[in-house]
Order: C-alpha cells, then structure tokens, then sequence
C-alpha cells in the first residue's frame, strides 16, 4: 500500500534504495549527498539550501530506536559504511514509491487457499528474521515448530511433509516470476525478491542440520503417522 505522506526517515530510506542501484554498500556521506540531492528542503543546513546537513543523516543512522535501523532496512556493515537490506528495499517498493516505479514488479496470481496458508507462512517470526536477514543462530527449537507449522509431538511422515510443502511454497512463489521481473507482490504489504525466497532455502538447510537430533529423535521415536 503506497503512503500517503512520507517521513524524513522514509526519505532517506528511499536515498538509501537509489544509491544501492549503483552501489551496495555506500558511506554515510554518500547518502548524506543523496539525500540532500533528492530533498534539499529537507536536509539542507539551516540558511543555507546549496549545503547539506550531514548531522541530519547521521541521527537516523545512529538512532537503534528509530525506523530504519530497528526495523532492518538499513545495516551498518563498517566504518560508516551502510547498505539498504532486503526488506528496506521492498519496504520502498511496497510503501513508497509510486506505481509507475513499480514497472519491475509481478503481482502474485495463486489460488486462495494457498495464498492464506503462505501469507501466515511468510508472517511468522522466523520468516521476518530470514526477509530481513537476521541471525538465525538463537532460533529455538520451539522457534522453528513454529516456523514449520507443526507441534512438537509431530510425528516424522507428518513433519516431512510439511518439508515438501514449504518447499512447493518457495517453488510456486519462484515460478511468478516473469524473466525480467524484480519482485513479486505477494499482496499490499509483502513484497519478495528471488534472493529472499531462495534465502528460505538456504535456511530450511540451515536448521535441518541445526535441529538435525530433534529431527532424528522424532524420526525413531514416532516412525509412524497417526491414524485418527
């Protein structure tokens, strides 16, 4: 859904994506610049719009409580060196930029059923940490149940079939995307590039070797499906 009105923070933000079209990892005076070329009454210094207010940039880049950092979409990745994240990039794409911006982009056609059942995959926490390429090292056990849409008494032909069908997940979303798009919609507030979804496979690998005995203990404990 685009914004209406958009913040300052929104519009370095939105710096921060134009900048990453020519450079992944740019420096805080590279966006102190941007920014200040983009919107000029915004972060010019006081009395004097020809000269940019670097303090400005840096206040939304040191702020751990403010938008772009707590939320992900800009990392720090050295000594004032930045980069947008995947989810700082389709927070602009889904949020703030207008339609016409938006050329490179699929909508998602999948049946509802379906549809409802990946909207609630994609929404769980351990997927949020994955689109915004957090550390997966602390997930739990109790975490990843989760994640993978089972209870803990799961038996093994149950829980690998909830393997195939995340698998077949990726695999549909994989396949809505035309040669020369971008991202895909998935609907008004989910936006997905190719490296996220094939970031959750690397991440289904992850935590198979990572829960690798919880997984094999489920595999010799209950071998079995449950009949009801």
């Amino acid at each position: 859904m685009i914004k209406s009105k958009i913040s300052q923070a929104d519009k370095v933000l939105i710096s921060a994506y134009e900048l990453a079209k020519n450079k992944k990892v740019f420096s805080a005076e590279d966006l102190t610049v941007k920014s200040w070329e983009l919107y000029k009454d915004d972060f010019c210094l006081m009395g004097y719009k020809d000269h940019p207010n670097s303090n400005q940039i840096y206040t939304f880049l040191m702020n751990k409580n403010g938008p772009l950092i707590k939320n992900g979409w800009i990392k720090k990745i050295g000594q004032k060196q930045y980069k947008i994240s995947d989810s700082g990039t389709n927070y602009v794409i889904s949020n703030l930029l207008n339609n016409k911006d938006q050329k490179k982009s699929q909508k998602v056609n999948i049946l509802r059923e379906a549809h409802n059942k990946i909207a609630y995959f994609l929404r769980s926490e351990v997927s949020q940490k994955i689109l915004k390429s957090e550390d997966l090292n602390k997930i739990s056990f109790e975490q990843i149940c989760n994640f993978w849409g089972i209870s803990t008494s799961v038996t093994y032909p149950a829980l690998t079939e909830k393997f195939m069908q995340l698998d077949t997940w990726i695999s549909l979303l994989l396949k809505e995307f035309k040669s020369a798009d971008k991202y895909i919609n998935f609907d008004e507030k989910i936006t997905l590039t190719k490296k996220q979804l094939n970031d959750f496979l690397k991440a289904q690998k992850f935590f198979k070797e990572k829960f690798d005995k919880e997984i094999d203990y489920i595999k010799k404990r209950r071998p079995k499906q449950v009949n009801n």
